[in-house]
């Protein structure tokens, strides 16, 4: 039965001075894969821990399912956890590793074997019970490791970073066995990665946490399409999104007009009321795939003078400057450029962004 996790006021502070997590306000739906993220030092593992009962809250209170549990074991919370290494008892075999939580609570063993051949099959591991870990590829170990905690049949299941241990093809791979489990699943999930295709591929929601502050909490393609600030603008996605500087010219019905070097033509940029004013520094953001690219400046925005290039196959990155802005270009693998050459460039309106000097999204999401 999945639980519903809230977090009031929590915070955390290690030797009284080191404040890791100031203090959170958060609610985790049941029954979805809530996905935190953001850079080493952010807090989302040890939110993670305070969450598992791993960590001793500083302050505020937690409950699942409507239960405080700030001071309970983890043992009494109903939570199964995977950690980033596999942890696995290297004497046991697969069937015993799953089956040593079940053990110790007393199940019947007609029950642990119900329990773990289930999930065994699940996970594909049926064919695997009886080999030790050592037998094992590192996707197998994982596998296994999920299964241990599947079999407790947890209302809260929580991984910590698994998968950062694997080679690339088998991260892959693993994505989609994890997407798969959820399917027969009945849990909320908690997941904390740092690999920002992990959290958009998987997650219902995600969180995005910097030095212990929820800077934006929503769907994945919510927060790709309409982030907040500058900070989440560019952690997510890949290449990053390009902050251009400019100078913000007349602002009339709320349309602003861009200045400054790189500027070829006017180009209007609907924002918030009030939000900007005339001769400020701001920064227009473009994803790398928003943009449209032409040869000529004839009837373009802005203009780009190319310094480097990257075939990848499907597409091939284009890297340059807009004045004394860098930015990178999505663009038609089949398309000749050069080194040195320069460009012109169109930003598709349905696209753009602002930032004001606080980086905070002034855009008007209204926008047609």
């Amino acid at each position: 039965m999945a639980a519903e996790v809230h977090l009031q006021n929590v915070s955390k502070v290690y030797n009284k001075t080191t404040v890791v997590i100031p203090g959170i306000d958060l609610k985790l739906p049941k029954n979805e894969l809530t996905v935190f993220v953001g850079p080493s030092g952010c807090g989302k593992s040890s939110l993670l821990k305070l969450i598992a009962g791993l960590e001793e809250v500083s302050g505020g209170e937690i409950f699942i399912d409507g239960k405080n549990v700030t001071h309970e074991p983890p043992s009494k919370r109903g939570i199964a956890m995977v950690f980033q290494s596999y942890a696995l008892y290297p004497h046991m075999s697969v069937y015993e590793n799953m089956a040593f939580a079940l053990k110790i609570s007393k199940t019947s063993p007609a029950e642990i074997d119900e329990k773990v051949r289930n999930v065994a099959q699940t996970l594909k591991l049926t064919k695997y019970l009886d080999r030790k870990p050592r037998q094992l590829s590192g996707g197998q170990r994982q596998r296994v490791a999920i299964g241990r905690a599947l079999v407790r049949n947890p209302e809260v299941f929580l991984l910590d970073e698994p998968l950062s241990n694997l080679d690339a093809a088998l991260r892959v791979d693993m994505r989609i066995e994890i997407a798969k489990i959820r399917e027969h699943l009945n849990a909320t999930m908690v997941y904390v990665t740092h690999d920002q295709v992990e959290a958009m591929t998987l997650a219902d929601n995600i969180v995005v946490l910097r030095k212990g502050h929820i800077e934006q909490m929503g769907p994945p393609l919510e927060i790709y399409s309409k982030p907040l600030n500058k900070f989440v603008a560019g952690f997510l996605g890949s290449p990053s999104m390009n902050f251009i500087g400019f100078t913000v010219g007349d602002i009339i019905d709320n349309n602003c007009t861009l200045s400054g070097p790189g500027v070829v033509a006017s180009a209007k940029f609907k924002i918030q009321p009030g939000s900007l004013k005339a001769g400020e520094h701001a920064f227009i953001g473009i994803r790398p795939e928003h943009i449209d690219v032409q040869k000529t400046l004839d009837g373009a925005e802005l203009e780009f003078k190319t310094y480097a290039i990257e075939h990848l196959g499907d597409h091939s990155l284009l890297y340059g400057h807009v004045g004394e802005s860098s930015c990178v270009l999505k663009v038609d693998p089949y398309t000749t450029y050069s080194v040195g050459e320069t460009l012109g460039l169109k930003v598709q309106k349905q696209h753009y962004h602002v930032f004001d000097k606080d980086e905070k999204n002034v855009v008007d999401f209204a926008r047609s």
